[in-house]
């Protein structure tokens, strides 16, 4: 058997067949099911030429193969006796979980135009302070709008994400949402009126710029649509299920939701807030020097109410703020490694992350290199502590949402923006001059125990593919996967989508459809092997939700429709739906050209192939 040697190296150095529960594969790897991760010896894994990567996330332990990971999954399965099959238990998630699952699901849809307009407030500081700009011309008005719009009328953003999460009607939220920022009701508020509802009194609060009440409001009609929707008459359910949900949850959001979670989102604010008045130097060395391992674990979406909460009612937010000098220490860490590395492959991977991190893509970096160099890792975490606490001291905020990198530094510019540089800066170097002096390089060259076991180089051709769907174009570095903004499978691109369906980049041929539908491999005529990614760990899904309209062997054309998907299913599962799109064989070509970066429909030029 091909794969026979490989499977029982995999099978050895996970802990043996006796520690494996389940395994199951995806598209590009392997996932096991352990009895004791201690036992994996994740070194030896990492030193195999055929294995490219292995990662702990979400209870398994996943061994990162490429897209022949089905041939060695069976090549497992013939070598050991190993369940395949998942106990019914551990669909259900835990609550923590779920609850960033939701943060996610929301807030991410919008999170790209928050930080563009972020920036553009940054710069409208920067030109005002330069007396470029006067606060009172025209210019200026227009420009500001545009930055302030996304946070004054941030309930309609969230209505319309959130009701997409929860399925329901998007315009049942954005009037939920309509009725909340109503001028009416914002005059009464500012005027001190008292209004009531059938007796009962409405605590009239100001809903523009909030956060969380929107949300729990869009959860609760959800449930009651729910309820009423299906026992209506069809003849009458289109009109009189919104003509119920209106009545009853436009009041109820006035007179007890808003109120009750807006006092609530107030204590904790409060809180934090007090906590790091107390003694903002301090605070800040303990929130930066723990972000990275926060955002490890993905502990720190649970911050995501809360800063953008701050922005949007106070127009600025601190803890943001702190969470710079960490990406900047992490990039010192990496160059240090570029300079000090004597393996060439981790050498190289390290010096190619540094740039992109300095632009503010940090995940491939941190996943990719430093994570590996464990006491690089945390010798960036230290120093970004005193970053951190630099920050902190001065009292530096950010004025919107940072994209990450030097390209959000317009939006720091508002209060003491020099300590603010003085920060990265010592994050940066400090860094820096730490791997250089007490970092031990303990990488070696990937080692021959496992016979590397490729197919001929196929001969290709420049190629222009097209994109696979309608949606907004993301470079492959940034989505939210380490195995794919590592480029460890092949480089390529990312769409996040506005429509369910996937379509063919090229004229190709099929050579993979895998069980659960979520993914499909391609060979292009001109030699591309292509694989096509419905979304970030949808394999869990088992098939939910995804329906294929071509199999193994059928030959496709360009732009012809190869699946449709449910993006609200997705969503509401707690899953990222992005499509990724790789260029497997990317070793092939001398440049993989991202073509595109805006909002592009099926059958538009995304990718060039040399």
């Amino acid at each position: 058997m091909k794969y026979e040697k490989l499977a029982r190296f995999i099978i050895k150095n996970v802990g043996g067949e006796k520690n494996i529960n389940i395994v199951q594969h995806c598209a590009t790897r392997l996932r096991f099911e352990l009895k004791d991760e201690e036992k994996v010896n994740k070194v030896n894994l990492e030193n195999s030429s055929e294995i490219l990567q292995v990662l702990f996330s979400g209870g398994q332990c996943q061994v990162v193969i490429g897209t022949h990971v089905a041939d060695v999954y069976k090549a497992i399965l013939a070598t050991a006796k190993i369940s395949t099959v998942k106990e019914q238990s551990n669909k259900n998630k835990k609550l923590l979980d779920k609850i960033f699952a939701l943060f996610s699901g929301i807030f991410t849809p919008f999170v790209p135009v928050m930080a563009g307009a972020g920036v553009l407030r940054g710069l409208l500081t920067i030109f005002t302070s330069m007396g470029i700009l006067t606060t009172e011309s025209g210019t200026y008005m227009i420009l500001y709008a545009a930055a302030d719009a996304i946070l004054y009328f941030m309930p309609f953003y969230l209505a319309i994400s959130a009701s997409r999460y929860f399925k329901i009607d998007e315009f049942i939220g954005v009037t939920l949402a309509g009725t909340m920022l109503y001028p009416t009701l914002l005059t009464a508020f500012s005027e001190g009126a008292k209004l009531s509802f059938l007796g009962l009194d409405v605590i009239l609060i100001k809903y523009a710029s909030s956060v969380v009440p929107i949300i729990v409001a869009v959860y609760a009609v959800s449930l009651l649509d729910r309820l009423i929707r299906d026992r209506l008459p069809s003849i009458i359910r289109s009109f009189v299920t919104p003509l119920i949900d209106l009545v009853i949850m436009a009041p109820l959001s006035l007179l007890a939701i808003g109120p009750v979670v807006t006092f609530l989102t107030n204590i904790f604010t409060d809180g934090l807030l007090a906590v790091y008045s107390f003694n903002p130097i301090i605070f800040g060395f303990i929130f930066c020097a723990c972000w990275q391992p926060l955002v490890i674990f993905g502990l720190h979406r649970g911050f995501i109410p809360v800063n953008l909460n701050n922005l949007a009612t106070t127009g600025r937010d601190a803890l943001l703020a702190m969470t710079m000098p960490s990406a900047f220490a992490q990039t010192g860490a990496a160059l240090g490694i570029a300079f000090k590395s004597k393996n060439k492959n981790f050498k190289s991977v390290a010096a190619a992350n540094v740039i992109p991190s300095v632009l503010g893509i940090t995940e491939p970096l941190i996943y990719g290199t430093t994570l590996k160099a464990k006491k690089a890792f945390f010798m960036a975490c230290l120093m970004s502590g005193f970053g951190g606490a630099v920050v902190g001291g001065a009292g530096c905020y950010t004025t919107g949402l940072p994209a990450g990198g030097i390209l959000s530094l317009p939006l720091f510019a508002e209060h003491g923006f020099v300590w603010y540089i003085a920060g990265l800066l010592i994050s940066f170097i400090g860094t820096l001059v730490l791997v250089l002096l007490f970092w031990k390089d303990e990488f070696v060259e990937k080692n021959d125990d496992v016979i590397k076991e490729t197919d001929q180089l196929l001969e290709v051709d420049t190629e222009i593919l097209g994109a696979v769907g309608t949606g907004k174009v993301l470079p492959l570095e940034i989505v939210n996967d380490s195995t794919f903004s590592s480029l460890a499978l092949g480089n390529g691109v990312a769409i996040i989508p506005d429509e369910g369906k996937l379509y063919a980049p090229c004229d190709a041929k099929i050579v993979a459809v895998f069980p659960t539908n979520h993914a499909i491999g391609l060979r292009s005529i001109l030699g591309a092997e292509i694989l096509l990614h419905v979304g970030i760990d949808t394999v869990k899904m088992e098939g939910k939700g995804f329906y294929a309209f071509v199999k193994e062997g059928d030959m496709v054309k360009k732009g012809q429709l190869l699946l449709d998907f449910n993006i609200d299913e997705i969503n509401h599962a707690g899953y990222d739906p992005t499509i990724i799109v790789i260029v497997t064989n990317t070793n092939h070509y001398n440049k993989v050209e991202l073509l595109n970066m805006n909002t592009v429909v099926n059958n538009d030029d995304i990718l060039r192939l040399e």
